[in-house]
């Protein structure tokens, strides 16, 4: 399921990923992460995700709403609303899924459970949808579940076409739309400030997303190939 530019890098988590029911299709419910995707990037590491679960696992359990399916998963941007949330952002269909849930957005608990994450550090938010991958990702394994983060985070290139972002965040100034500038104006300099900068401020694991996706840009994308690439 991952694109060209990363066949041969997830194979560890092509062997977990659980077979959809028919075609496209596989229902779920769950509890993806949410939140500004530079914050995400600040902050996204295996301490984050603990951080997320520790204080998801209570409040589901209160609302009875962690059954023994529930394992880490995506659900499709295209089939599934956040409520409240207009910007597509590359981490937010991400987290906790249960074909158990799959219908659970019709009880009262939904919107429940929904207002008291949405108020949480890390931020999370309830979800349903008909289209969704699945993993056998247990919920507490954290790196794991990081590597399968990195992974959707760049898997879809368009999601970082720079005219497509910089249109979505106008006049925002941070280090990942910084890149997506310096490779919309093919300018070296530019490009090398802003890859220093997220060196700087963003946590390993987000640096390392930012840059392979920056990476994946220039090669695929013949105009840009006098760009030099940056490091991981």
């Amino acid at each position: 399921m991952w694109t060209i530019h990363q066949r041969g890098q997830y194979e560890d988590l092509d062997a977990v990923q659980e077979p959809m029911i028919a075609g496209r299709r596989l229902d779920v419910g769950g509890f993806v992460l949410t939140g500004p995707f530079d914050t995400f990037l600040r902050k996204i590491s295996v301490e984050y995700l603990e951080e997320a679960w520790s204080q998801l696992e209570p409040i589901i359990k209160r609302y009875k709403l962690d059954p023994p399916d529930l394992s880490w998963g995506w659900c499709h941007p295209g089939e599934t609303g956040i409520p409240g949330t207009t910007v597509f952002e590359p981490h937010q269909w991400l987290g906790w899924t249960s074909e158990i849930l799959a219908r659970f957005y019709e009880e009262d608990r939904f919107s429940l459970a929904d207002d008291e994450l949405s108020a949480l550090t890390p931020n999370l938010r309830c979800v349903a949808t008909w289209r969704s991958h699945k993993w056998r990702i247990a919920p507490a394994n954290f790196t794991l579940a990081l590597r399968l983060i990195e992974a959707h985070c760049i898997s879809e290139p368009s999601d970082w076409h720079p005219p497509f972002i910089l249109a979505e965040n106008p006049g925002i100034n941070n280090p990942w739309l910084n890149l997506a500038r310096a490779i919309l104006n093919e300018d070296q300099p530019q490009l090398d400030i802003a890859v220093e900068e997220a060196k700087e401020v963003y946590s390993p694991a987000g640096y390392r997303i930012v840059i392979l996706q920056v990476t994946a840009s220039i090669l695929y994308s013949p105009n840009l190939r006098h760009l030099k690439l940056p490091s991981v």
